[in-house]
């Protein structure tokens, strides 16, 4: 019985699911039992592989236990080795940079650009939102926490909003905050004013 590769737990749990499957059917194949196509998930495919992995070392320390028979060998023919699955090797995330506070942001009003300073400008909903959890409810919401409406509270307080909702997958930070902002802005929802 030739050596196979073995992996340890983690390593099995690191496979990529596609290749549990082959992984799986190389120690059966090595111990005569039926091979498989795949696997129903990965957790139940892990498991299956370490077992399986566990009665192979267990049969080639019996086999090795057991006296070999004298006899002359005949020349056998070399077969190619298998080759080996590369293990994946996972590069290390790279930390995410910091984004800069947004201080100051321009927008397009009556033709001109416009810029506004986050610190001296201030927001109010010039609509009632129609619905409730819309992005305009969450702005109106912000506005009604701060203080006097200024961006300096709104943008956190409406951060604070969507990372507190259900259904937000989104990462949110300043920049998504004022491109939400200006979009409401120029449907007419919101209205900014500088002081």
């Amino acid at each position: 019985m030739k050596a196979l590769t073995t992996y340890t737990e983690k390593q099995v749990s690191d496979l990529p699911f596609k290749e549990l499957a082959t992984v799986y059917n190389t120690f059966a194949k090595a111990l005569g039992q039926k091979e498989l196509k795949k696997f129903s998930d990965k957790t139940k495919g892990a498991a299956r592989v370490l077992k399986i992995q566990a009665e192979y070392l267990t049969t080639v320390k019996a086999v090795k236990a057991e006296p070999a028979p004298k006899a002359t060998p005949k020349p056998v023919k070399a077969e190619p080795a298998p080759k080996a699955t590369p293990k994946p090797v996972k590069a290390e995330p790279a930390p995410k940079a910091t984004p800069k506070p947004v201080d100051s942001f321009s927008m397009d009003i009556g033709g001109e650009r416009v810029v506004f300073d986050v610190n001296s400008t201030t927001l109010e909903s010039a609509k009632t939102p129609l619905k409730e959890g819309t992005i305009h409810d969450t702005f109106a919401k912000a506005i009604d926490n701060s203080l006097d409406g200024n961006l300096t509270e709104v943008i956190p307080n409406f951060m604070k909003l969507m990372k507190d909702a259900p259904v937000s997958k989104q990462h949110i930070d300043r920049s998504f905050v004022i491109r939400r902002m200006k979009r409401l802005i120029n449907k007419g929802y919101l209205k900014l004013q500088a002081i």
